[in-house]
């Protein structure tokens, strides 16, 4: 995303309030509290930008329907735990439009997580369980 702000901001020079609130940092490692604030302050380059984003991710989610046919897809980081709510149905609309057959769709949820900073070891801990209770039953 750090290209899509450079090249709106610089490039075709319209206004935002993210450089301002970087305080001189780059615009490669933009922290999702910051989007937060500015998608909150109605900053068109940024809402823009994540609603793009969201549309690329919907396509991808919808690739991986049509491949896959997982039962859920799970969204989860820094931009899903600030703004998920916002970019949730611009995922979906665009998963579904770009799922073949168009019916797999409906087998299939897209939900933002919920674990946050606890999901890696959680996980970890459930695959260690869900392992040790299967080679426990071969004995």
């Amino acid at each position: 995303m750090g290209y899509a702000f450079r090249k709106a901001i610089l490039l075709d020079n319209r206004e935002s309030i993210l450089p301002d609130l970087l305080e001189g940092a780059s615009l490669d490692n933009v922290r999702s509290s910051i989007l937060k604030r500015c998608w909150d302050e109605g900053d068109v380059v940024v809402r823009e930008t994540l609603m793009e984003a969201a549309r690329y991710l919907g396509i991808a989610a919808g690739n991986l329907i049509t491949m896959l046919a997982p039962h859920t897809i799970v969204l989860g980081g820094g931009v899903c735990d600030a703004l998920g709510e916002e970019l949730l149905e611009v995922i979906q609309k665009n998963a579904k439009a770009h799922t073949f057959p168009h019916r797999s769709f409906e087998d299939t949820s897209i939900e933002l997580a919920q674990l946050g900073d606890d999901a890696v070891a959680l996980g970890a801990f459930e695959f260690a369980r869900d392992r040790f209770q299967s080679e426990s039953q071969e004995d």
